[in-house]
């Protein structure tokens, strides 16, 4: 249906069919005369008429879905190195530790922990090689450190010493479990197979859970002008365990270093 502008002769607006008259406007002002003049057709507008101003109004009554918020589900805490400890709860989160072993209890796993234990480096002589055509360096070290349990004095997968001057490692020494032995007095001797550095473990009697070392270690590579401090670490390499122990009062004479506690 189409609205004409009587003195313009032209359609001022058009109406679908089936639509009320007044529901567009003003233009068909004589056709309104209640809201049901005004219904636009739509299920969710409110229409009414609105007399004074001959016009329809048209107010939304629907009311705006509200989205459903979606929760994000919590990624499961990882275990990137699988171990069966998640990492949060891991303390070796980046190493594979599954008995979460930590001798001294400072919340760093064993087989993380640089330092597991002290270790009481009574006295370390370092010898550096002064050889043109062989190696000729040395190094000799006593001491003892608390062992809990047989933890220090078991070598079922070697051992290793690592020795250090002011903080720099000098050399490593270690031993494979097949280069080691019991003692007949209870405690561990290890021979390297070039026969060239050796260490010896034994519990002391009259101080329970106290072991005493010795190593020796000759035709050694390392050079150079060295200082103390010296610190010696031995490691168990199956537990993991290292004993970390340092000798401050150092004096050298001939290039060859001598501390002790």
């Amino acid at each position: 249906m189409s609205v004409f502008d009587a003195p313009t002769a032209t359609v001022e607006k058009t109406i679908a069919v089936g639509s009320a008259p007044c529901a567009f406007g003003q233009f068909i002002k004589p056709f309104c005369t209640q809201d049901a003049d005004c219904d636009d057709g739509l299920s969710c507008t409110t229409d009414s008429y609105n007399l004074a101003q001959g016009l329809c109004t048209h107010s939304a009554n629907c009311a705006t879905p509200t989205a459903t918020p979606t929760s994000t589900p919590t990624p499961a805490s990882s275990d990137s190195h699988g171990d069966g400890i998640a990492d949060g709860a891991d303390n070796c989160p980046t190493v594979f530790n599954p008995d979460q072993a930590d001798l001294h209890g400072d919340g760093l796993g064993d087989t993380c922990d640089p330092q597991d234990a002290a270790l009481n480096l009574e006295h370390i002589t370092l010898r550096p090689n002064s050889s043109m055509t062989s190696d000729n360096g040395s190094v000799r070290a006593r001491g003892t450190y608390l062992a809990q349990h047989n933890d220090g004095l078991e070598a079922n997968a070697g051992l290793r010493v690592t020795v250090s001057a002011v903080g720099n490692v000098v050399d490593t020494l270690e031993w494979a479990a097949s280069e080691c032995s019991p003692t007949s007095r209870g405690g561990l001797r290890c021979v390297s197979a070039t026969r060239r550095y050796r260490i010896a473990l034994r519990p002391v009697s009259r101080q329970p859970g106290t072991v005493r070392f010795r190593l020796q270690a000759t035709r050694r590579a390392f050079t150079g002008l060295l200082a103390g401090p010296a610190t010696l670490t031995l490691e168990h390499l199956q537990s993991a365990i290292d004993r970390v122990g340092s000798a401050s009062s150092c004096t050298s004479f001939r290039q060859t270093l001598h501390c002790s506690l």
